[in-house]
């Protein structure tokens, strides 16, 4: 997870420089410039991190998205599957060979309505669950499983395929969970596919981070601070 304020304007600049043709209309769009400073370093970042995997300079890769909106890689043949997300300040990346992943990260010093958001889209367990905890634990189980849903939603890279609560997860106790996940009857999915990861940061984040691994041993997740 990485900081996306505080560079020095030649550092935004030559970050800015490496977007292509397509990236820099859709940054010109903001109206906000704090906004399109924040857009054009998380994709100048993105590119400069899929260089060092791949071997290749970063204004030599073509990026495109899914129907969906899920980012790919265009013009390099490579197993290597990626995904980001930011929220306020920082931004999170997510690489993985072999796999679909799909990471989300949300500041959680916002006060989310966390009983009222669980009524109306999780699922009645995950709700129950949330209700008998105090409103300081509820804040913090709401982070864990938003953002776990969001990633597990990117990392299957198909939208809203089905409703937030025809999934469930369950968590086990203190800042990094362990997590398992629960498909209603008749989703076309199985818990044994995937692997998840749930953690919060001292920097007022949580992070959620889903694989979809079938048929493939559980993978190892490591955690990495790049400079920036």
């Amino acid at each position: 997870m990485l900081p996306v304020v505080g560079l020095s304007s030649a550092r935004v600049a030559a970050l800015a420089a490496l977007l292509d043709d397509d990236e820099c209309e859709r940054n010109r769009a903001y109206s906000r410039p704090a906004v399109r400073q924040r857009d054009a370093v998380c994709r100048g970042l993105l590119r400069e991190l899929l260089s060092r995997y791949l071997g290749i300079a970063p204004g030599d890769i073509a990026l495109d998205r899914s129907e969906h909106g899920k980012p790919r890689l265009l013009n390099v043949h490579s197993d290597l599957a990626f995904n980001y997300s930011h929220s306020r300040d920082h931004v999170a990346y997510a690489f993985c060979h072999g796999a679909d992943i799909g990471v989300d990260i949300e500041f959680t010093g916002r006060r989310a309505s966390a009983l009222g958001v669980s009524r109306g889209y999780f699922s009645q367990q995950e709700y129950q669950a949330l209700a008998s905890l105090s409103p300081d634990e509820q804040q913090q189980r709401f982070f864990h499983l938003w953002t776990l849903k969001e990633a597990y939603l990117k990392a299957r890279g198909e939208g809203v395929f089905v409703g937030l609560d025809h999934f469930r997860f369950e968590l086990g106790a203190g800042e990094s969970p362990e997590v398992e996940i629960h498909f209603a009857a008749g989703v076309d999915d199985f818990p044994q596919h995937w692997q998840f990861h749930s953690m919060t940061f001292a920097s007022g984040y949580c992070l959620g981070l889903a694989l979809r691994r079938a048929g493939r041993p559980a993978y190892k997740l490591e955690l990495m601070q790049p400079g920036v």
